[in-house]
């Protein structure tokens, strides 16, 4: 019984109101549905938005590293605790590298001479010592 009424109210909400107009369901799917412009626009603004995107990437990933960091108080990296300090913290440690390195190439430079002489300790004959006298 129900569904003469119920197709009537179907009936009269589908039909426009006029030559003109559209009829009721029309408009308001039309109302609660984006239009192809709309959406098109939204697409746009996406789209623009990831290739704004993938280019900040690429300029950020082929930049080199900031090397060192700008401080407004470099004080602030001595302070702290006296124990567990590391070595090199504190103390600019150029002159050491230096020193050590100039030593390692000091003695590289004797063991390459010692090569070219042949006078490498390891690679002469052995000698047996009796007492404080070489034998003869």
């Amino acid at each position: 019984m129900a569904v003469f009424p119920a197709g009537w109210a179907l009936y009269f909400v589908s039909r426009p109101e006029s030559a003109d107009s559209p009829p009721l369901i029309t408009r308001w799917i039309n109302e609660y549905t984006q239009s192809k412009e709309k959406a098109a626009a939204v697409n746009d603004l996406h789209v623009q938005m990831m290739e704004q995107a993938g280019s900040d990437r690429v300029l950020f990933m082929n930049t080199r590293p900031q090397e060192h960091v700008e401080m407004r108080f470099p004080e602030i990296m001595n302070n702290g605790s006296p124990y567990n300090v590391v070595a090199g913290s504190q103390a600019n440690m150029d002159k050491v590298i230096a020193k050590y390195q100039k030593i390692a190439y000091e003695d590289n430079e004797k063991k390459l001479e010692a090569l070219r002489t042949n006078t490498i300790k390891g690679e002469q004959p052995f000698e047996r010592e009796y007492g404080l006298r070489k034998k003869d």
